[in-house]
């Protein structure tokens, strides 16, 4: 599988973009560095009958400028891809 690093304008700032598998037929795209947080309802009765969780948004990581956007992208596949091989040849080793 292929990545490939970008950038996507939002709200005036660039968020960091991996598009998996560019030129093939599975293609998607994961924006980088964004985190939500979970938080559990605990209902007061027994009848509460509403949402069980909570979720606060984050924008996640934004840059001024695209270069720099596209930068952390790129510094994130690599290091994704040197976890990969580094778990593939410790498979291997066994």
């Amino acid at each position: 599988m292929t990545m490939k690093a970008s950038a996507r304008k939002s709200y005036g700032e660039y968020k960091p973009v991996i598009i998996h598998d560019p030129d093939g037929v599975r293609r998607r795209t994961e924006i980088v560095g964004k985190r939500d947080k979970y938080r559990p309802i605990v209902a007061e009765t027994v009848f509460y009958s509403g949402p069980s969780e909570e979720i606060d948004w984050s924008r996640g990581v934004t840059f001024v400028n695209r270069d720099d956007a596209i930068k952390y992208a790129e510094r994130l596949i690599k290091q994704r891809l040197a976890r990969r091989k580094a778990f593939r040849d410790k498979a291997a080793q066994k």
